[in-house]
């Protein structure tokens, strides 16, 4: 874990208690037993590639499921929600510890040993397991809002989406399919940019 990430986190209990998101580093969460090891690991994955890619941490925040939104199977879930301009922080990527649950489910059912030996303990155990979840349009959805800008400057609308979400890194556009010349330049650039390696 980056001991250095701070997050805005809502706890279960500051939304009990009608309180916002506090600033504080998962580290701390972590050592505090708020969340287990891996969990935390999988919240800074995720928030780091929002932020990679243009996302500002302030208009991110991790809130902690409420015992009564808990699912039957997770012990404990996050949910990491962005801050639409409008209608608030909503969800853009949920995160849930099913800890031992599946495979103890599955192990029951199929009367099949589903433990691994673990070296360092010396015995059987059955694994946990981590359950990030997310969806490519409230991903999509938030890039845009957060890339766009109205430029009051210009009268007009710029978005500073990341060069990474690109699904095109160039275009190359004779400006005229009559002038031969300009044709074979043209085709040219593409030939050469087509083999590139550009991020």
């Amino acid at each position: 874990i980056d001991k250095s990430l701070s997050i805005n986190f809502l706890s279960e209990k500051a939304q009990q208690q009608k309180k916002s998101a506090e600033k504080t580093k998962l580290s701390e969460l972590v050592k505090k037993k708020a969340m287990s090891e891996w969990h935390a690991y999988w919240l800074q994955e995720i928030i780091t590639w929002f932020t990679s890619l243009g996302v500002s941490s302030d208009n991110l925040r991790v809130r902690e499921h409420t015992k009564q939104e808990l699912s039957h199977y997770s012990k404990a879930t996050f949910d990491i929600e962005y801050n639409f301009p409008g209608f608030g922080f909503k969800e853009i990527h949920g995160c849930a510890d099913r800890n031992q649950y599946d495979l103890t489910q599955h192990q029951t059912h199929s009367k099949k040993p589903l433990g691994i030996f673990d070296e360092a303990s010396k015995e059987r155990i059955i694994p946990k397991v981590i359950e990030p979840s997310q969806g490519i349009d409230r991903a999509f959805l938030t890039f845009m809002y957060e890339a766009y800008e109205y430029d009051k400057q210009r009268d007009n609308v710029v978005l500073h989406l990341s060069p990474r979400l690109a699904p095109f890194k160039a275009a190359i556009l004779p400006l005229v399919k009559n002038n031969e010349e300009l044709v074979k330049m043209a085709r040219q650039i593409y030939k050469n940019l087509k083999f590139e390696n550009v991020n």
